[in-house]
């Protein structure tokens, strides 16, 4: 046995003893590979050396004479470091190890019983919520209105400094019984907080007694009758409020169990008659909208819908020349788009189906409809419409993303949750059918079309709706496709006007493709969604709508309501919209009929209005009516809110 240096007697070394003894020493030259990184560590660099000694070998003789034997061991042993980096790293969740909630990354190499890790907790949080991050301010499109005035462009305002970004949320709100399948499941969307967000303009408060209040809502709403009516001689204003200042008048008082996101509040408010004379409306505007939602009423289907072809629609012959025999008689069976413009323009006066007013019951038989003819793919198109022969194929997309919009906005406005799956299915089957490439849509599901203007404003429209009541995220990659398209078509000298199709999307259009009614709708869809847009691109678009008046040329319902949103949207208090205002209001109460069957509704013998019919001018001139309440401004200048 022997002794050793300090005298203890020797065990005697066994083979096996011998056997383990050496990984034992090894260990503890190295360290523990559980317990400490020495071991990763001093492994990777060695599978790093030998991946480059095979690749210095590659360039020898030797190894010129096998490369592709060298490039796969060096492949091979790359992929082995890469796992074994991989396993070593973990990726966070949760909160920090001292418990806060701080952002940070905890890394630690390999398992062990007691973990080595290590927490790196930032300062100052670097992270930001997807509104936060992805939706940037856009410029004050109040500078535009000061350079109508002002060419030379001394009072350009700073580009960020003077708006105020106003999102929507949504509350609850009761449901009703099903009118769709029993066996569907509908989910919630999630409660969003309400509390950062503003509404127009920030007006001194003063007593609600002092306001003119609509005796429309007061009748409908009995809990809102110790307000006064409107006074007699104010009744029989044709005009807004006189004067250099527009009048004060409070933030809506939004009930505890209003479940209207902020955009739609104006609709209901009691006071929107006050917001009606504020923004350029009168009593007459309010009459002709109320006598158009009558002849809308009466007109509805019994199945719920209304029927475009028995209102005149798919007759081409009343369409431009050119355009007559390429589209034929497109728009015959386009039964839920026209459906969804008669709801909308019921939605847009703040009727809804669960608020139990005059238009309740033909407004949820309308949503039951659009609900029954949705397709599986979430296509809202219509049963009718199936095929791929003109008559159809051009105004399928335009059906859905119209009939999508009035079941977004209803959704929003009700928070009934057997509309929330519809919307969400019909939300995906357009982010399915946007081009991944130009972020624009045509006639087909899925074109390698660049798509075209007219189309690109119904659908965005609808992906916005959806967004603002919680029912499908518009994320952060599909706004920037949005704002690609818009910036492909836009051509002039500042980029502000737009043309309807451009081909070539990697090259600005020429300026002589740009048309009024494109340029309308790109800014209203700039405006809507919250997009930058120049100071002096906003002036060259508002140039060219101003240039096109109602009653300066045949009368254009599609034109026209886009040129109103854009300008209401982009400064309801300015001289653009002042002119753009007055000149609308003539021309639509000039031509509302007053015939006994068709009282309250607008003639279809406009451009577009054969393949739309009598429906749908009606519903657009309605809502064209509805701009001073029917949507909050998404922007307003911070001068509107000053004291």
């Amino acid at each position: 046995m022997g002794n050793d240096r300090f005298g203890h007697a020797r065990d005697p070394i066994t083979v096996d003893h011998a056997m383990n003894l050496w990984p034992n020493l090894l260990l503890g030259a190295i360290g523990n590979p559980v317990s400490d990184r020495a071991w990763a560590i001093f492994l990777g660099c060695f599978l790093a050396a030998v991946a480059l000694g095979l690749l210095v070998l590659s360039w020898t003789r030797w190894g010129q004479s096998k490369l592709l034997t060298k490039c796969i061991a060096i492949a091979l042993l790359a992929h082995i470091w890469l796992l074994l980096y991989a396993y070593g790293t973990r990726i966070p969740y949760g909160t920090s190890s001292d418990g806060s909630d701080a952002q940070g990354s905890h890394v630690a190499l390999v398992q062990s019983s007691s973990p080595v890790s290590i927490a790196w907790t930032p300062h100052e949080s670097t992270s930001e919520t997807f509104e936060q991050s992805s939706k940037l301010d856009p410029p004050s499109l109040q500078a535009a209105d000061n350079l109508l005035n002002d060419p030379s462009g001394e009072n350009l305002m700073d580009l960020d400094s003077n708006s105020t970004p106003l999102w929507n949320r949504s509350l609850e709100s009761p449901s009703i019984s099903a009118f769709l399948p029993q066996n569907d499941k509908i989910e919630s969307p999630s409660d969003l907080s309400d509390e950062d967000l503003r509404l127009l303009g920030q007006f001194d408060e003063q007593p609600i007694a002092d306001l003119p209040v609509d005796p429309v809502l007061l009748a409908e709403n009995p809990a809102t009758t110790s307000n006064p009516a409107i006074p007699s001689d104010q009744a029989q204003s044709t005009s807004g409020p006189s004067g250099a200042e527009p009048p004060r008048i409070p933030a809506i008082k939004t009930d505890l169990t209003s479940s209207l996101p902020q955009v739609y509040r104006m609709r209901s408010a009691p006071e929107r008659f006050a917001y009606t004379l504020l923004n350029g409306g009168d009593v007459n505007t309010e009459q002709a909208v109320r006598r158009a939602l009558e002849f809308l009423a009466k007109s509805q289907s019994p199945d719920g819908s209304w029927s475009a072809q028995a209102y005149g629609a798919g007759q081409g012959a009343i369409a431009p020349r050119v355009d007559s025999v390429y589209r034929a008689d497109t728009g015959k069976f386009a039964d839920t788009a026209i459906t969804g413009l008669a709801l909308l323009a019921f939605l847009g006066a703040g009727h809804t189906h669960t608020d139990g007013g005059p238009y309740a019951a033909c407004i949820q038989r309308g949503l039951a409809y659009l609900c029954q003819e949705q397709f599986p793919s979430g296509d809202l198109s219509g049963r009718s419409q199936i095929g791929q022969q003109p008559t159809v194929r051009y105004a399928r997309m335009y059906s859905h993303g119209i009939a999508g919009i009035a079941l977004a906005e209803a959704y929003a406005m009700s928070q009934d949750q057997e509309l929330l799956n519809p919307v969400k299915n019909a939300a995906a089957y357009s982010l399915k059918a946007m081009n991944p490439r130009t972020g624009g849509w045509r006639y087909d599901f899925a074109s390698d079309d660049p798509g075209d203007t007219s189309q690109f404003g119904w659908q965005a429209m609808f992906l916005s709706s959806a967004s603002v009541s919680n029912a499908s995220a518009l994320e952060g990659q599909h706004r920037v496709l949005l704002q690609r398209f818009l910036d492909s078509v836009s051509t002039g000298k500042s980029g502000g006007l737009a043309v309807y199709r451009n081909l070539h999307p990697q090259s600005r259009p020429a300026v002589e493709q740009a048309t009024a009614a494109m340029t309308a709708e790109a800014l209203a869809m700039r405006t809507m969604l919250g997009l930058p847009m120049s100071a002096q691109a906003t002036l060259e678009a508002k140039q060219m709508l101003l240039s096109q008046l109602p009653g300066s040329s045949e009368p254009n319902f599609y034109y026209w309501y886009y040129a109103t949103l854009a300008l209401y949207q982009s400064q309801p208090h300015s001289d653009a919209w002042t002119r753009w205002n007055e000149a609308i209001k003539k021309e639509l109460l000039a031509t509302q009929s007053t015939q006994a069957d068709l009282a309250g509704s607008w003639d279809p013998r406009c451009i577009w209005g054969g393949h739309g019919g009598r429906i749908y001018t009606t519903a657009l001139g309605c809502m064209c009516l509805e701009v001073y309440y029917r949507y909050l401004p998404l922007y307003q200048s911070d001068s509107l809110a000053a004291p």
